[in-house]
């Protein structure tokens, strides 16, 4: 017949089967999606969680840390404005980037509220921390830590202030290739620092003062990692307010 093309049985079967593939995809999803990166997230003291959190400003943005940190995926970053926001923070996502206004502009009071005891626990290799303050505005005694790096691998503390912990302000436990760079650690009920059974860590450029205990202590324990402790690096600018009196530790 003119004009007809007749086409091999097995390329019939192959056009077939995607047609069907098609079928089933638009089926389900109205659309055929490809999986991108979701890349930024926004979070503000006027936010809703309820917004899609993908641009800065009350109208967009989240209201809570934790609420951007559900939404995101690993290895993205979240925005954090300047102001105060009152809860507890779980970087439990791997890659991810938490960057704030500045330690003197934004600031996480996380209260009484916590994760693993700690008013900012990093639970996932190569995340970022910057440019922000943790705190507890009333001292209380849970949680203990400000904050918190458990078993961990390429965890960067960049830019941050951590004050008025009831223990230590920045507890390392069990960590590898650490980067800890430009941080103040100030009225700390324990050690300012704390790298206990840590495998590489690279820390400079740290003020501690108005600590109870040890400005900063570096052990090996093994209870809960059995790493044991080498690799600590301590260079540039360092101020140690010292602490002259016996605290018992």
């Amino acid at each position: 017949m003119r004009g007809t093309t007749i086409l091999p049985t097995n390329r019939l079967i192959a056009i077939g089967l995607v047609a069907l593939v098609a079928v089933a995809l638009l089926a389900a999803g109205g659309l055929i999606r490809t999986a991108t990166a979701a890349g930024a997230w926004y979070v503000d003291p006027a936010g809703n969680d309820g917004n899609t959190c993908k641009g800065a400003g009350a109208a967009n943005a989240c209201l809570t840390i934790q609420g951007a940190i559900g939404k995101a995926a690993a290895g993205d970053t979240i925005n954090v404005a300047a102001g105060t926001f009152d809860e507890a923070v779980d970087l439990n996502k791997v890659g991810l980037t938490l960057v704030g206004a500045g330690a003197a502009s934004t600031t996480i009071d996380y209260k009484d509220f916590g994760y693993n005891n700690a008013g900012m626990y990093v639970q996932a290799d190569n995340v970022t921390v910057q440019d922000l303050t943790v705190t507890q505005g009333i001292l209380n005694s849970t949680p203990r830590y400000g904050l918190k790096v458990g078993i961990s691998d390429g965890v960067t503390i960049d830019g941050v202030t951590v004050s008025n912990s009831f223990r230590t302000g920045l507890d390392v436990l069990g960590a590898s290739n650490i980067t800890i760079d430009d941080v103040a650690l100030t009225n700390n009920g324990g050690h300012g620092m704390q790298l206990l059974d840590v495998n590489g860590a690279s820390v400079s450029n740290v003020t501690i003062s108005g600590t109870g205990w040890n400005d900063m202590s570096v052990a090996t324990w093994g209870q809960y990692s059995t790493l044991g402790t080498s690799g600590v690096v301590i260079s540039g600018t360092n101020s140690f307010g010292g602490n002259p009196t016996d605290n018992g530790g």
